[in-house]
């Protein structure tokens, strides 16, 4: 989005409201929950069914007067009362649907005012209007004044301060106000015609009458063609008399038709049509460039007639950069007269080929290498133009949906993944479309060649798998990890074992199989939810508002939830396990933290370095349906990193237990020795899942004094090299010296090799001895490793 230049204007030239969609005066009964309280007689306009809501904390009605004194960082939206029955609301209100949509686009924009008296007297109370922001089923930001989804955030402060924000950049401060304890009239202003992306935008806000901002070069920016918008407070805040209004056709008005440019273009090349409107009506203007604020680039273009065009300046060279934004001010005289300042963007195109200069750059060595003047050049051979592959990294391309920003025209198979590019962009069915730019679109680890989307698996260089969803059969394993362990992607009762032995899991059928006793050393015991005790062990409550000692979770920004007594769709038999049930009944989890990236991280202290512990996660299922909640679970001892599934899914414990009944109740157990003080334990959605896909449940863990750990020494895989030597991977303890050693026959007595070969293990317990060439050459041996 472009930096707004400040427009002249009066503040007599704000516009006036035609047609009021929603007013909402609060008077209403006291209730500290607002969205509980009566709405009998409160709401009126075109649309009263729209419901003002709570955002973030619960506000309420005092004095028929919204409160806004709940809490800090509280906000209000809008729901659509859809049964209208002035008591429930439903979904977000899109300001863009069928019932307000059509109004606002023909009165050319949105009013939103309200009455706005500051609690106290601390220069950080403000109130902020946020227009254009993400909708329903994105998790919400702290602040949403500032935040990169809001296409233009305008603050208010207490002191009479104002500011201004672009998608999360800071304008810095507007114009101000005078401060008074009172209430005060807070208008703002949106002009615009569309609802689409790229809209530009206008605003003008006002506070008691005085303009404190009046400017241009806003943009709708990923909306999809909806609108939603928010009023946001810090500290005590009081508001009244809300109204949110389509605005008509008022006064007389200038506009241009085109604000941008590339550098190439010579002295007279049109960037933009001038027009003026009285009304709503056509008018008849003569425009010229005039001296003011927002004047400062006025000697590089000139007006001739209704035309804007480029004046006698060169834009080539080190004269500019790409995206650089010059200002003009521009009077228009018809039937009335106003002037306006407009910000004028530059693309840096030197060769005026229709390429960005910087684009070229990056992919050749020079200008010439690359063209779109024809839109028929083809640096690479494939079968997508140069022009084609522009467009198709910005988006903008009518071939297929989607922005490719790292395909390259200059290689017809750029990313190297097997496929050309225009067999990415327009594949052969049953391939997909994929990222040209991305050997691993899904980030699965396979190649999109590899995924040919079949529906069958042929082997490691056919998956038949798809390049677009990174867990193709919905078990919870991602399709390269179970490659890579031999599992079959396309079999969602399948998935590999855990990749260290320090992990295993087992099922539960009973209270005792549990294995939890009196008899054991807790370090920690700890149940999500509510506290419970199982078999004489008292479980801790771990609660978003209760941690217990020697213990951290965090949900690194999003909100902390719990569920009580909901077993959901687990149906176990309750007689068997009578005391886990109860236990496992409740849970804690990330209650907006379900998408893909987010991050839940639990941290067990005070630990003893070098003690053997049992960690253990309690499980079970939520739901059988849906996602099947792929959780990266990863465990942090000191140096020591396990992550033992690609991922691990929480809601399909019988494919981890390798049966087809989802219907499990299991323990899952990290041995392992402490290297010091904490244990760390992250469960992360996968980025690659579905959105939203789950947070991690945390039904019950506890921590163990074990009397060793458990690491079966196993060979994992044998092969022998062209030069004739013996490759042997395998897995023991962590870090441990493991010596090779043979024999001619298994009867045999096994001997060290004639140059004694010893292999150690890392941190995860991963070693590889070489047996050389001269030790391998007997025509039969046998090879064990002893610790």
């Amino acid at each position: 989005m472009k930096l707004p230049v400040s427009i002249a204007l009066c503040s007599a030239c704000l516009l006036s409201a035609q047609t009021l969609l929603l007013e909402d005066n609060f008077d209403a009964p006291d209730n500290a929950n607002l969205d509980l309280s009566d709405q009998t007689g409160r709401r009126s306009g075109t649309v009263p069914t729209i419901q003002v809501r709570s955002s973030r904390i619960q506000h309420g009605i005092i004095g028929n007067q919204l409160n806004f004194r709940n809490n800090r960082t509280g906000r209000i939206r809008f729901h659509d009362d859809s049964d209208n029955d002035n008591t429930t609301a439903g979904v977000w209100h899109d300001w863009a649907g069928p019932t307000t949509g059509p109004v606002i686009t023909s009165g050319g924009g949105l009013r939103i005012e309200f009455d706005w008296i500051a609690g106290n007297d601390s220069s950080t109370n403000w109130v902020s209007v946020n227009m254009g922001i993400s909708g329903p089923g994105v998790p919400e930001p702290g602040f949403r004044v500032n935040n990169a989804e809001t296409d233009i955030g305008m603050l208010f402060r207490f002191n009479g301060q104002t500011e201004l924000f672009d998608n999360g950049t800071n304008l810095g401060s507007q114009g101000t106000f005078t401060p008074t304890i009172g209430p005060r009239q807070v208008v703002v202003d949106y002009l615009f015609n569309a609802f689409a992306d790229g809209t530009a935008v206008d605003m003008i806000a006002s506070v008691d009458g005085v303009e404190v901002y009046n400017g241009s070069g806003f943009t709708f920016d990923n909306n999809l063609g909806a609108l939603y918008f928010e009023i946001g407070n810090l500290e005590d805040t009081i508001l009244d008399n809300l109204a949110i209004s389509a605005l008509g056709d008022s006064g007389y008005r200038i506009s241009l038709g085109n604000d941008s440019f590339i550098s190439a273009s010579l002295q007279g090349a049109a960037v933009g049509t001038l027009s003026a409107t009285n009304e709503g009506t056509s008018d008849p203007s003569t425009f010229t460039l005039v001296a003011g604020e927002g004047d400062t680039d006025n000697d590089k273009f000139q007006i001739n007639g209704d035309q804007l065009e480029i004046g006698n300046f060169d834009f080539t060279g080190a004269n500019s950069i790409d995206g650089q934004e010059f200002s003009i001010r521009v009077r228009g005289s018809g039937t009335g007269t106003t002037e306006q300042a407009f910000t004028l963007t530059l693309t840096k195109d030197d060769d005026g080929d229709n390429l960005p200069d910087d684009w070229e750059l990056r992919w050749a060595n020079d200008l010439t290498v690359l063209s779109g003047s024809s839109g028929t050049e083809n640096a690479d051979s494939d079968t997508l133009t140069d022009l084609q592959e522009f467009e198709l990294s910005q988006g903008t391309s009518s071939l297929v949906v989607g922005t490719y920003p790292d395909i390259d025209p200059t290689s017809g198979d750029g990313d190297s993944d097997g496929l050309d590019d225009d067999e990415e962009i327009l594949p052969s069915p049953p391939r997909l479309v994929t990222d040209p730019g991305s050997p691993d679109t899904d980030d699965d680890g396979l190649d999109d060649f590899i995924e040919s989307n079949s529906g069958t698996f042929v082997d490691g260089s056919d998956t038949g798998s798809s390049p677009l969803n990174c867990d193709t059969d919905g078990d919870g394993a991602r399709d390269g990890h179970e490659v890579s362990n031999n599992s079959d992607p396309l079999n969602g009762l399948e998935i590999p074992a855990p990749a260290s032995t320090q992990v295993t899991v087992q099922q539960i059928t009973t209270d005792l199989d549990s294995e939890i006793s009196l008899d054991k050393t807790y370090t920690h015991a700890i149940s999500g939810g509510e506290a419970g005790t199982v078999n004489g062990v008292f479980f801790e409550a771990l609660e978003p508002s209760i941690t217990p000692v020697n213990f951290n979770w965090d949900t690194f920004g999003n909100t902390k939830s719990e569920i009580n007594a909901n077993s959901a769709q687990w149906a176990p038999d309750t007689a068997a396990i009578p005391q886990l049930f109860t236990l496992l009944n409740s849970f804690t989890y990330s209650g907006n933290g379900a998408g893909p990236g987010s991050r839940q991280q639990f941290t067990l202290s005070n630990l003893t370095p070098g003690q053997n512990y049992d960690l253990r996660f309690y499980l079970r299922p939520w739901t059988l349906t849906d996602s099947g909640r792929p959780i990266d679970l990863i465990f942090t001892n000191g140096d020591q990193v396990i992550q033992p599934y690609f991922a691990f899914p929480e809601d399909r414990l019988g494919s981890v237990l390798g049966i087809p009944d989802q219907q499990q109740t299991i323990l899952l157990n990290f041995n392992y020795t402490a290297e010091g003080t904490d244990l760390v334990i992250d469960a992360n959605v996968p980025d690659c899942a579905v959105n939203p896909s789950g947070s991690f449940h945390m039904y019950a863990l506890t921590n163990e004094v074990s009397t060793s750990v458990e690491s079966p020494l196993m060979i994992t895989n044998t092969a022998i090299t062209t030069s004739g030597q013996f490759v042997i991977a395998f897995r023991g303890k962590p870090e441990t010296s493991y010596q090779v050693t043979k024999s001619s026959t298994l009867d045999g007595a096994f001997s060290p090799l004639d140059l004694p070969l010893f292999a150690t293990t890392d941190i995860n317990g991963d070693g590889q001895a070489i047996v050389p060439s001269s030790e391998a050459s007997d025509s039969k041996e046998f090879y064990r490793l002893e610790e």
